[in-house]
């Protein structure tokens, strides 16, 4: 096995290493529900500065966050992480600052039948994006959970799920695009499920289009082989239990319960996954939710020091600093407490199976 793919992932080394450079400002969110900004219990929110600094405008959202008084990170975080490198081939930083401000010049609704209200949007100058309206009637539609999802996959050191910021559109636009471009049922799913009638804003998620990638959907036998370590694995099955891995871990941190309802993984065409529609992410603990999550821990049955030292590293201030503004306290207490499952987890493994419960194959973030 060459050097290159038993060590730890590149993104991930300059993840960790970014965490002890100098500060940034994370952004502020668009309206979100019931939002309480995470603190250290023994320290009170810091007093602002005279003339603070403006938020990076890769990692700011385009609303009235401003409002909410999301404090300033600490002084020793860096989140530059957050914007570092290319997804799918396009450059972050410049796709996350033109989907936080640029002007939209097409709009182009889903045709196809579904269970959310969908959008195609063409930014300047040639940005390609999915727009994911929050729902009144559905859990898996939270904006906060397609971008928290983005942030902490970051913070792990994988590239993985798409990058995506909140935004407030105007309401009255995509209902006009709907009515000229939209079959009759997709307009009346908008007005039903989505538009209010108090007010023409429109709050959702918007996420950077992956070109390169196809609905994949685990058989069977595949996700049998990913619960039995002693199940020999192809040169391709190593490859996709190794990316497997590190979406039951993200989806276990973020207490994702909606991955296998069709749809939510893609496969490029270099094998590599992709994990999309994060909109279940994080949200309030529920004993369903917690029964279906650690029943999957079953899938987890393979160990690395690679994954144990980057769920290791996840730290309260680092999420506050770089995710706080999409994240509350009590989401920040829940991925470090499921942290610390995990964790246990696969001490356990490497404690009671050091070599052959060993995942085989390490790979680099795609």
């Amino acid at each position: 096995m060459s050097p290159a793919r038993r060590a730890a992932p590149a993104l991930l080394l300059s993840c960790l290493q970014a965490l002890y450079a100098p500060a940034c400002r994370p952004g502020a969110a668009g309206e979100l529900d019931a939002f309480t900004p995470w603190q250290p219990a023994e320290s009170p929110a810091p007093a602002p500065a005279e003339s603070p600094a403006p938020a990076p405008a890769a990692v700011r959202s385009v609303s009235r966050g401003d409002s909410l008084g999301v404090p300033p990170s600490p002084p020793s975080v860096s989140c530059d992480f957050v914007t570092a490198g290319s997804f799918d081939g396009k450059p972050v930083a410049p796709a996350l600052a033109a989907m936080n401000g640029g002007r939209i010049v097409n709009i182009i609704p889903s045709r196809k039948s579904g269970r959310t209200v969908k959008v195609t949007l063409l930014l300047e100058p040639a940005w390609r994006v999915f727009f994911k309206p929050r729902h009144r009637v559905h859990l898996f539609t939270r904006p906060q959970g397609e971008v928290g999802a983005f942030r902490l996959n970051r913070m792990l050191g994988m590239n993985h799920v798409p990058p995506a910021v909140v935004r407030i559109l105007d309401g009255s636009v995509i209902h006009s695009a709907f009515k000229r471009h939209a079959p009759p049922e997709r307009l009346e799913q908008l007005e039903r499920e989505v538009l209010s009638e108090s007010s023409d804003e429109m709050t959702g998620a918007l996420l950077l289009w992956a070109d390169d990638g196809w609905v994949f959907e685990p058989t069977g036998a595949l996700l049998g082989k990913l619960a039995r370590p002693e199940a020999r694995l192809t040169p391709r099955e190593q490859a996709l239990v190794w990316d497997l891995t590190w979406m039951f871990i993200l989806d276990h941190l973020t207490n994702n319960y909606d991955r296998f309802t069709g749809g939510n993984i893609l496969r490029r065409k270099d094998g590599r996954l992709l994990f999309i529609d994060n909109g279940a992410a994080f949200g309030p603990e529920q004993d369903w939710k917690a029964e279906r999550r650690r029943g999957r821990l079953k899938y987890l049955a393979r160990h690395s020091p690679v994954v144990t030292l980057a769920l290791r590293r996840l730290e309260a201030r680092v999420m506050a600093a770089c995710a706080g503004d999409v994240l509350t306290a009590r989401d920040i207490d829940g991925v470090l407490a499921r942290r610390d499952e995990l964790v246990a987890h696969f001490d356990r493994l490497a404690r009671d199976c050091p070599e052959k419960c060993r995942l085989t194959l390490e790979l680099e973030a795609p």
